[in-house]
């Protein structure tokens, strides 16, 4: 039997995962130009949008090259630790360098020593691998996922790459866009105002279409089920990975349109429990009271005084509110005056949760 290609737990599946390779290869490119402006890029969805998939393509792809070295952290307390014998660890194994008698510089980075002592001389290391790889005709790429707001380490690591900026070092961060937000407005980060911004987007129908059409072809799935089982989907890549990993596990033989019917109730389920709770949980309590007031005037084409009515805020204030959650895609704007939810089903979500 054939592996599943579709990985609905938040990882990295080749077999399923949609991409038109841009965003690597433009990292790819930013590695031979030093003034290119994703030197410094931040990647920002909501949760299930594809994140980190999307960062550990980028990894793979990179891994391809011969003059790129690339480590992948997470931002934790141990993030300027992971950089620095990352670092060493894919110096040493690079193409360019592994069997060659080359002597590396000597980091001071060590897993038995404090985070607050590697804290103080991070920069200095770091930089000192940089001007090597510059030697080598080299450069390194960190890809940063699940940006935390404004921490210590976190603030290390930005202000050092502030000071990179003669050197190969390309850093790409990805978080849920009021992290993304918080750490741009950081008082040691403002230069990631200036910064790359890489907002994903719905995956396009059709693309999901066809990938179910090519993925589900011995089971003879028609043209008719594929568009149905794409258009259910939203085009959000949850689910996308949801619909089509119930569907692999379910059907024996010939996909049905009630199997789809079957994939589309459990993955809805599972977007509301599994996404759309942590997503409100992760907004403030005046954007919430919003969110149920865009939804008690009818989810779509709501208008500023319709609002206003319900929630008694002056213009200022709903203004504010409402640029913020249309900037997180949690609500989008169909002409001036007017906003809707913009997530796939949220207003089914808000009702089933918040009745």
């Amino acid at each position: 039997m054939l592996n599943n290609p579709f990985n609905p737990t938040f990882d990295y599946n080749r077999d399923s995962f949609i991409n038109d390779d841009y965003i690597s290869q433009e990292i790819i490119t930013a590695t031979r130009n030093i003034s290119s402006k994703w030197h410094t890029t931040l990647i920002t969805g909501m949760r299930g949008a594809g994140k980190t998939s999307l960062l550990t393509h980028v990894s793979l792809e990179l891994k391809k090259q011969p003059h790129i070295v690339t480590v992948s952290v997470t931002s934790t307390p141990d993030l300027l630790n992971d950089v620095l014998l990352g670092v060493q660890d894919r110096v040493k194994q690079s193409p360019k360098i592994k069997g060659l008698s080359i002597k590396l510089p000597l980091l001071s980075a060590d897993i038995d020593v404090a985070p607050q002592a590697i804290a103080k001389t991070f920069k200095y290391d770091l930089e000192k691998i940089l001007d090597y790889l510059n030697s080598q005709n080299m450069a390194l790429v960190v890809l940063l996922d699940e940006v935390q707001n404004n921490t210590p380490h976190l603030d290390k690591l930005l202000d050092a790459f502030k000071s990179y900026r003669q050197l190969p070092a390309i850093l790409i961060a990805a978080g849920l866009p009021s992290a993304i937000d918080t750490i741009m407005n950081g008082k040691a980060s403002t230069y990631l105002l200036r910064a790359n911004r890489v907002e994903l987007m719905p995956l396009d129908v059709d693309v999901v279409r066809d990938s179910y059409l090519e993925k589900f072809k011995a089971n003879q799935l028609s043209l008719a089920d594929a568009e149905q089982m794409a258009k259910a989907t939203g085009g959000y890549p949850y689910m996308y990975q949801l619909m089509g990993d119930y569907v692999w596990r379910h059907v024996d033989e010939v996909v049905t349109s009630q199997d789809i019917k079957d994939a589309f109730i459990i993955s809805q389920r599972l977007l509301f429990s599994n996404v759309y709770e942590k997503v409100l949980a992760d907004l403030e309590p005046k954007d919430r009271e919003l969110i149920i007031a865009i939804h008690e005037a009818g989810d779509f084409d709501v208008s500023t005084q319709a609002l206003k009515d319900i929630l008694g805020w002056n213009i200022n204030v709903l203004s504010t509110y409402k640029a913020k959650l249309n900037k997180w895609r949690v609500t989008q704007k169909p002409q001036r005056g007017l906003i809707s939810l913009a997530l796939p089903y949220f207003s089914q979500f808000l009702d089933d949760y918040y009745d």
